[in-house]
């Protein structure tokens, strides 16, 4: 699968920024005129000292302090993407939009220093962006909008398509349509077998995460998609076949990876008067990393789901990405864990029953088209009954009646393992509803088992 990682790798990137050098520039907004120019220089020496970074799009070679000016050079850039760039204003305004720009703008301005981006490709053309100190405040007080931003890095890089990934993939297509980005590709099925896509989603899902998470460009594309981005859609197209492969993200796993990729001490997140200053995904759990003890974390993370659109919003694509949320200190010891079950009471209404019953009828309507052997349906207020479907020929009627503590315990698997199960068994439960799970043979239509679950079992299901 090595081809697919590094092919997934360079399609995320093709969204690029070429500004990518201010994630190294944690420069303090109240430093005076001499401070200033000593934090340039500082900032200036731990980017070199970092260098080259290899940025997905290119690499940064070199950072320089000549006179007024820091130089960043971004080499090593494929000459179709740097013949797409606009480098005219909207760049700027990019930059001032994805990058946080008004923690460096001030310190820039005391100390009197432009910023110059040099773009470099292999074939020797070279580019620039120079931003100047007296145009930093109109960079902040009308930047590119998140929307334009994403539509105008779409149609750089459409202008220089069909671009050849190699290993016989090749970039065709990419959209913005309806808040969806969606790249499509053309396999060469003589060395891509579009079965074996199919059979390694999870996979691909995996290293275009991993990328979108651990890369810099990335980082700071995600600033802009988690505004403006409902999913991105990756489709592998056979060239003889037509078979296709597709893989999303969706906007629960781009709002996580924002959250893990530019949270830092020099930019923490604020969960209301909570803060944060690193996060990471974890397969069941994210990660937050504090200075706040236990009880500040159980205070303020409650207030925060009060009052704090931000904060609710966050913990509702964590809670739908079927995940939960584990408070460390810097050196990794445990503050604070939420359950599930914790979570989704802090984050959601639990007051208003008969607005959770609307809601679990809605999401039960989507299982039903999703499942035909896994059938939902409410009755009255109380009950939630569950009609599965099981193959006689694997397990008869008289073995699932002698063994109902296995299949409880495979039936509560099943709810641990799928993030609709989940979220609609803690709505049922905080809504007062009761489960009732029926097994039923395929062939003799006899129903074989009836079970529920009580809270304890429910909560032990859920994510921890």
């Amino acid at each position: 699968m090595k081809s697919l990682t590094r092919t997934t790798r360079a399609s995320l990137l093709l969204l690029f920024l070429l500004q990518l050098a201010l994630t190294f520039a944690p420069c303090p907004a109240r430093a005076q005129n001499a401070i200033a120019r000593k934090n340039i220089i500082e900032m200036v020496r731990q980017t070199k000292n970092s260098l080259p970074i290899e940025s997905g799009i290119g690499r940064i070679s070199d950072c320089e302090l000549i006179g007024d000016q820091i130089i960043y050079t971004i080499d090593n850039i494929d000459d179709a993407l740097i013949q797409a760039y606009d480098f005219s204003e909207k760049a700027k305004k990019g930059i001032a939009l994805i990058n946080n720009i008004d923690r460096l703008a001030e310190v820039m301005k005391q100390a009197n220093t432009t910023l110059v981006y040099k773009y470099k490709s292999k074939g020797g053309l070279t580019k620039s962006i120079i931003i100047r100190p007296d145009e930093f405040d109109d960079l902040l007080n009308s930047p590119m909008s998140p929307i334009d931003y994403v539509n105008n890095q779409v149609a750089a890089v459409k202008s220089a398509l069909p671009i050849n990934l190699g290993d016989g993939i090749s970039l065709t297509d990419i959209r913005y349509e309806n808040t969806v980005v969606s790249y499509i590709y053309t396999c060469d099925e003589s060395q891509i077998d579009i079965d074996n896509l199919n059979n390694a989603t999870d996979f691909l899902k995996d290293q275009a995460k991993a990328t979108l998470s651990n890369d810099i460009a990335a980082k700071l594309l995600l600033k802009s998609l988690d505004q403006t981005v409902s999913s991105i859609a990756y489709t592998y197209i056979g060239n003889s076949s037509r078979k296709q492969c597709t893989v999303v993200l969706d906007d629960d796993d781009i709002a996580i990876m924002a959250l893990c990729a530019n949270t830092s001490t020099t930019s923490p997140l604020l969960l209301g008067e909570l803060q944060v200053y690193k996060a990471s995904e974890h397969p069941r759990f994210v990660e937050m990393t504090t200075y706040a003890s236990a009880d500040k974390v159980n205070t303020l993370l409650k207030k925060a789901l009060d009052d704090d659109q931000d904060a609710i919003n966050l913990m509702m694509h964590i809670i739908t990405s079927n995940k939960t949320v584990h408070f460390v200190n810097p050196s990794g010891q445990p503050v604070a864990d939420f359950t599930y079950i914790n979570l989704f009471k802090l984050t959601y209404d639990i007051s208003d029953k008969e607005a959770l019953r609307s809601s679990a009828a809605d999401i039960i309507s989507s299982l039903n088209e999703y499942d035909p052997d896994v059938q939902f349906t409410i009755s009255g207020k109380v009950f939630i009954n569950v009609k599965q479907i099981f193959d006689e020929d694997i397990v008869s009627v008289d073995y699932a009646k002698k063994n109902k503590n296995e299949f409880k315990e495979a039936v509560l698997e099943k709810i641990s393992n799928n993030g609709n199960y989940c979220f609609l068994f803690a709505l049922a439960r905080s809504a007062g509803m009761t489960f009732i799970w029926n097994l039923v043979g395929n062939q003799s239509r006899e129903k074989a088992l009836s079970l529920t679950f009580t809270n304890q079992e429910i909560d032990n299901a859920l994510p921890h």
